[in-house]
């Protein structure tokens, strides 16, 4: 089993930094406004430091340019698998993707604290896009929640 370090962490937020340069979350950075934010309730939460480094990279395939392969040349295998389990396929109906995610015990964990995230951020936008997000985010907490567990 690896043993992940802060050093593996800060090597994950560089890794996105760069992938994710020039994206924005509301007015700050992507990675100030919406991975670290995610990161932090995870931490907060108690998990270990492999699900806050996938919290980091977990919209990287889906957001960048960057590949599993790219991943798979810079992390461990656990972390890559994680991302990849949490990355929509564009091909991939939302529930088939939901139950994809709930079976990698890191990438449920991290897509529920991501959906409370985007939750919460999102609360003063109140249009039809919001009641939208409000319950595809909502659907999303209530199938992982009773797999987590705090």
């Amino acid at each position: 089993m690896f043993m992940y370090t802060n050093t593996d962490l800060f090597d994950a937020i560089r890794f996105a930094r760069r992938a994710h340069c020039g994206q924005t979350y509301g007015n700050t950075s992507y990675i100030e406004g919406h991975l670290k934010p995610v990161a932090n309730l995870v931490k907060l939460a108690g998990h270990p430091l492999e699900y806050q480094i996938v919290a980091i990279l977990h919209d990287i395939i889906e957001d960048t340019d960057t590949t599993a392969i790219h991943l798979d040349k810079n992390f461990p295998t656990e972390i890559v698998d994680a991302v990849v389990a949490i990355t929509h396929l564009p091909e991939e109906s939302y529930h088939m993707y939901m139950v994809r995610v709930s079976h990698n015990r890191i990438a449920r964990v991290v897509k529920f604290y991501d959906s409370l995230h985007n939750l919460t951020s999102t609360v003063n936008e109140v249009d039809d896009a919001f009641k939208r997000r409000v319950k595809k985010y909502a659907k999303n907490i209530a199938i992982l929640q009773p797999l987590i567990t705090f």
